[in-house]
């Protein structure tokens, strides 16, 4: 009997059948991906990723939000000032880490409030 699969994002279960085919399709998506790779030996604050680890996702988590993210005005704005005068790899490294930052202070909100 095969393994029920979640993605690792959302939670919902993965429904066999073709890639965009179904919101609840099956997709993978490099948590580095691996051009980045060379990079990361190079001195910058971008991590290795040496297993090549993969997230399983779901169709929507995977389209909607890691390829096509809602950039709010202000989160824009924060952008373009943390971009400035960076070059390509700087850029990589400083938007991972506003994500992360990002998902801290959501997390202690949520601690904090008991929800959104």
């Amino acid at each position: 009997m095969k393994k029920t699969e979640h993605c690792e994002l959302c939670g919902v279960e993965l429904e066999a059948g073709d890639y965009g085919t179904k919101m609840n399709g099956r997709s993978s998506h490099h948590r580095i991906p691996e051009r980045f790779n060379k990079f990361s030996t190079q001195g910058n604050s971008l991590p290795e990723d040496k297993d090549h680890e993969l997230l399983i996702l779901c169709y929507f988590c995977h389209e909607e939000l890691l390829h096509n993210p809602i950039l709010l005005l202000g989160v824009e704005e924060e952008l373009r000032k943390a971009f400035a005068g960076k070059d390509y790899i700087q850029r990589l490294a400083a938007f991972a880490e506003i994500i992360q930052l990002g998902a801290e202070e959501y997390d202690r909100r949520e601690q904090r409030t008991g929800g959104p």
